[in-house]
This record gives C-alpha cells, sequence and structure tokens, in this order.
C-alpha cells in the first residue's frame, strides 16, 4: 500500500503485524467483543490498522469521515453508543473544546498526533511500537457468523437522516468471495484507493485489495486532479469510481498519461446513454470497462456488466448468489423481461437490518 500524499509504503506483512498489535492495544484500553468502536480521519494506513484490527477482536467497526460536523460527530457518537474510538490529530484537536470530549477516549493518529499530554487518548505510533501482536488464538471467532455484527455504515436511504446498516461477518467474506468472481483484479494490478473507508466502496477497495494482493494507493480524499496525477505516476490500473469521473473523461479529458488504466468499473450512478461506448472508444486502452449496480444495503454488490461481452449500456448479470426481481409497484406481482418496476434483490451480501 500507498499513501498517495505522504509516499509512504507498506507491505502486507506489515499491515498484518501491526492489525495484531492495534487489536492488543484496543483490548488493552477496554475494547470488548460485541461493543461498537469509532475511527475518523481521512484515508490513511492508521485509519486502515485501527479500523481492522477492532474486528480482529470481536468489536463492531463504524467508520466515520475526516470531514464530517462537529454535530455529524457527535450524532454518530450518540447513536452508535461510541465511547471508545481512533481519529486523526486533526479530529482531535477540532472536538477537545465540546463537551462530549470527555465521555470518549482512544488513539490519536497522524501528522497531528503529537499529543503526549493527553489524558485519554494514546499516540498510535507510541502505542504500535511498545506493543506486542496477539497471539493468533486470541482472535475472535464468531459465535453465529451469519448473524454478529462486525461493522455499521451510514446509507442515506430514501428519506430522512443517515441510516446505520448492519453487517456480518459472512457479509464481509461473502464480499470477498463474490467480489473475487467478479472484479477481474489480480496481485498485479495497482488499485485507486479514493474512496472513503466510512463508505462501501471504500471499505470494498481495501478488502478486495487486501484478499487479490492488489497494491493500493491511497488518498486522504477525494479529489479528481490527484486521482489523474496519481494514475500517471504510480501507473494504476484498476479503477472503480462514479459516472462524473468518466462523463470529465469524456468531455474533458485530462492532462496526465493514463494509459496505465485497464481495468474500470462505473458505479454510483448511470452513464448516460451512449456515453460509455464512447468513452471505450476515446480510451481503447480500457480493455475491461463495465457498469455495475449496488447499494450500501447489498454490500455494494448487486449486478456486474460481464466480463468480455463489452456490453456498455448494461449493468449486466446479478453477482454470484444473489437473486433480482421486478415487481409490479402497486400488485407486488412479479414483472416479465422488459418491464418497469421496483426492483427486489436478496443474497449472501444482504446486510442484516437498520
Amino acid at each position: 500500500m500507498i499513501e498517495y500524499q505522504t509516499q509512504r509504503s507498506f507491505t502486507f506483512n506489515q499491515l498484518a503485524d501491526d492489525c495484531l498489535r492495534a487489536a492488543n492495544v484496543w483490548k488493552d484500553i477496554g475494547l470488548r467483543v460485541g461493543q461498537t468502536f469509532g475511527i475518523c480521519g481521512h484515508n490513511s494506513y492508521e485509519y486502515m490498522v485501527c479500523f481492522l484490527s477492532g474486528i480482529i477482536i470481536g468489536a463492531i467497526a463504524i467508520p466515520m469521515r475526516g470531514t464530517d460536523t462537529i454535530d455529524e460527530f457527535k450524532r454518530t457518537l450518540k447513536e452508535r453508543e461510541i465511547s471508545l474510538i481512533a481519529l486523526s490529530g486533526e479530529k482531535l484537536r477540532q472536538i477537545k473544546s465540546h463537551d462530549f470530549y470527555d465521555n470518549i477516549m482512544g488513539i490519536v493518529f497522524g501528522s497531528e498526533s503529537d499529543h503526549q499530554n493527553e489524558t485519554h487518548f494514546w499516540v498510535y505510533e507510541n502505542l504500535i511500537s511498545s506493543t506486542r501482536a496477539i497471539s493468533e488464538d486470541l482472535i475472535h471467532e464468531p459465535k453465529d457468523v451469519m448473524q454478529d455484527i462486525c461493522l455499521i455504515l451510514e446509507s442515506s436511504g430514501t428519506t430522512g437522516l443517515p441510516k446505520g446498516c448492519m453487517f456480518s461477518h459472512y457479509n464481509l467474506v461473502s464480499l470477498v468471495t463474490i467480489g473475487s468472481l467478479v472484479y477481474n483484479r489480480t496481485a498485479e494490478d495497482i488499485v485507486s484507493g479514493h474512496s472513503y473507508m466510512a463508505h462501501i466502496s471504500g471499505v470494498n477497495q481495501l478488502i478486495m485489495s487486501i484478499n487479490n494482493g492488489s497494491q493500493l494507493v491511497l488518498h486522504p480524499v477525494f479529489n479528481l486532479n490527484t486521482l489523474f496525477e496519481a494514475i500517471e505516476k504510480h501507473g494504476i490500473t484498476a479503477l472503480s469510481a462514479p459516472a462524473s469521473v468518466y462523463m470529465t473523461l469524456l468531455k474533458a479529458g485530462t492532462e496526465y498519461d493514463i494509459s496505465t488504466l485497464r481495468k474500470l468499473i462505473c458505479g454510483g450512478a448511470p452513464l448516460p446513454k451512449g456515453c460509455a461506448q464512447q468513452i471505450a472508444h476515446k480510451y481503447p486502452h480500457f480493455e475491461d470497462f463495465r457498469q455495475s449496480y449496488g447499494m450500501t444495503e447489498m454490500t455494494i454488490l448487486i449486478a456486474f456488466g460481464h466480463y468480455g461481452r463489452r456490453d456498455y449500456e448494461s449493468v449486466g448479470d446479478p453477482t454470484p448468489g444473489n437473486r433480482i426481481k421486478v415487481i409490479d409497484c402497486t400488485t407486488g406481482e412479479v414483472l416479465p423481461p422488459n418491464c418497469n418496476g421496483e426492483i427486489c434483490v436478496t443474497g449472501p451480501t444482504l446486510f442484516k437490518g437498520i
């Protein structure tokens, strides 16, 4: 993994060792099986470690964005009952003057993490360097892998405030299993890690890169110019991005050399009709360019364009194990092909509820 902004690089062995060390840190400061814990900050190696290590000991991760406002941060703490949290030095500085600060404790990381005098936050670098890795026999084994929750992510849903979507260990294992069948990525790929880890697409990029052994180029926040710059500098080969990124490439192009890009997935919103074909024509080195359909509640995976079919206007087939039907919104009856209606989907990646 490479942090694009700092150019720090880490191996998978380092990640595994630091996660096992951080798991011991979480246990020492009181994190227990089934307890929620927060992670807040911009994308970084430390964010990854704190996120994965809490799940390793059976706790429930609540990732948050570094760009969250104080009100959003406070609401998440209250609604998810978070008392233990890992956060960036920048976020810690923002919250210190607020009344809820005294109700939380945990780990502080990042370039502004020089907080040696904090009474209830400990500096990540000091903890990791002075703590042994947890023994593998203490890694949590869920009693019910299908039902035990390990992650809660926010989804905007269709009405009201964002909702917390609960995911089980089985959901994440299913993401890895199914994703490995549809993404067409290998250990030779270099993947753009520009999505927030507090979003299902960011979790997806992280977990799939670990599973495939792909190098992940991690961006602290999403920025279109630095995305294209990183593609040129690091030779990124695989990109999953919203339609807006591809429309920018179609209409304006980029001054950067993006000729290394080979494997591309468009999601989040459909491309306007005809645009996908135009993009494929303009950038013939996009050898695997597909549209997809997903949502947070399905751990992102619902349908993917079929590799090699080059049907650019379709979101493709249901992902393995998932089932889709289209029903009449009034009667609830299942509709035949080529009819408009409400999409219903279920399968192993279906979340456990709000």
